[in-house]
């Protein structure tokens, strides 16, 4: 039943759509263009090196030509298609980005569809709230992985709700090569299987199927890394990640220092044991090697200080559901991160609420995202409260909520707005399903008044 419904609502659908490109060009031009303001940290300086590396001929390799595993190989791809078609232009690569991004607005009034019947204001309030989110339209136009994850997780997500499990395969595989955290999916996809009604036999059989579809896309990635290092593997981000975030700050605790200076010790501890082990084997450690020897040493610390860990992983988790997407913005605008140390806790809102910037429209923007975010948490904690009363939604909301806390979860070494994105459309569907409820229930109380 979800086509014969975009197709009645094709003209809403296209508005939407052409309402979600002029706030991203709108942002893009701007203030994202300017200065190179789309830049995202160090990551895009990498997946621009990858891109060209592509584009050239020259495989998935860094500047240097050797092999590149600390990135995935989807968005690389994707920029060094559109370097090929516009001459290497960033900013034709990030329009075109951009493009594709307003999809997803109209993908996610598909998804309310699907996860909830035929409720119809639910899903045009989602796209419209889509619309001007402030997360899709700021990462749609920077050199970032989010906006193209979301996209294929939205068709994963449609496809898998819808039953159709070979193309749910494909579009989770799809986007396990761009973003980092696909193959974690996994295991909540294989569970809502095996916990749906139906026979036995028909859930394996489905379970394989879409197990097949996965591996069929990220088959010649595994191949490629085991080939060139005899071992397979995604990619070796993990160990500089939890040794830089989660052992950093356990160190901090240990030794009574600075992050810096916790962070500074544990590489030059990493340098050290690679050494020791090059020595001991007589031969260079492959870049797997050396990210298993970073995360040896996680290992080492984080068991001395557990209880440290799971608190820090629950605030970086806090972090990522609270955090702002504008601090995005200011950080591209100032080139600076403001300081949070202060133990004020006004003094930390004011650092919100009246952050200090050059470009004076960043400031009420920040605003918008406050009352926005808020208004969405309320709507996911009534939501959340509601599935547990309310059997009829209990299904279709542990499915979103799943999803939901296991992307939350793969940010408990570092947390923040960015990594909340992909699942901000089962966020917003959830949120709204409530507030439409809300909204209802207050209108039918009225009703009788206009009798």
């Amino acid at each position: 039943m979800l086509w014969p419904y975009c197709l009645q609502e094709k003209r809403f659908l296209i508005s939407i759509f052409f309402l979600s490109l002029l706030m991203r060009l709108l942002l893009f031009a701007c203030f994202l263009s300017k200065d190179e303001r789309y830049l995202v940290y160090f990551d895009s300086a990498q997946y621009q090196t990858i891109a060209q590396s592509i584009a050239a001929g020259k495989g998935v390799t860094n500047s240097d030509g050797t092999p590149n595993f600390y990135r995935l190989p989807g968005y690389p791809a994707f920029l060094a298609g559109c370097y090929t078609l516009f001459n290497n232009s960033v900013n034709a690569a990030l329009i075109i980005q951009i493009i594709l991004s307003c999809l997803v607005p109209v993908l996610m009034f598909c998804l309310a569809l699907v996860l909830f019947g035929q409720q119809l204001l639910l899903a045009k309030m989602v796209a419209l709230v889509a619309a001007f989110h402030l997360g899709f339209v700021i990462y749609a136009g920077m050199l970032a992985t989010e906006s193209l994850f979301t996209l294929f997780f939205l068709l994963f997500l449609i496809f898998a709700f819808r039953r159709c499990i070979f193309c749910a395969g494909l579009m989770l595989g799809i986007a396990s090569l761009i973003r980092p955290i696909g193959h974690f999916l996994l295991p909540v996809t294989l569970s809502i299987i095996f916990l749906s009604q139906g026979d036995m036999r028909m859930k394996i059989k489905s379970a394989s199927t879409f197990l097949l579809a996965w591996f069929l896309i990220v088959f010649w990635w595994l191949l490629r890394n085991w080939l060139l290092t005899g071992v397979i593997f995604f990619h070796t981000l993990p160990g500089l990640h939890f040794l830089q975030y989660t052992t950093a700050k356990v160190v901090m605790e240990l030794r009574d220092c600075s992050y810096v200076q916790a962070r500074g010790d544990l590489l030059d501890e990493w340098k050290n044991k690679i050494q020791e082990q090059e020595l001991l084997k007589r031969r260079v450690l492959s870049e797997p090697e050396r990210c298993a020897v970073a995360e040896k040493i996680t290992f080492f610390y984080c068991k001395q200080r557990p209880f440290t860990v799971i608190k820090n992983c629950m605030c970086e988790m806090i972090k990522t559901v609270l955090g702002l997407y504008s601090a995005q913005l200011i950080f591209a605008d100032t080139q600076e991160w403001t300081d949070y140390s202060t133990s004020n806790i006004w003094s930390k809102l004011k650092k919100y609420i009246f952050p200090r910037v050059n470009t004076w429209y960043l400031v009420p923007l920040t605003w918008f995202e406050i009352v926005y975010s808020f208004f969405l948490l309320i709507g996911f904690v009534g939501f959340c409260i509601r599935a547990i009363i309310n059997r009829s939604i209990f299904y279709s909301a542990l499915q979103s909520l799943l999803f939901i806390f296991v992307l939350i979860g793969l940010t408990c070494a570092y947390g923040c707005a960015r990594l909340r994105l992909p699942l901000e459309p089962l966020w917003v569907i959830v949120s709204m399903h409530w507030w439409v409820w809300i909204f209802t229930k207050i209108l039918l109380a009225k009703r009788p008044l206009f009798r």
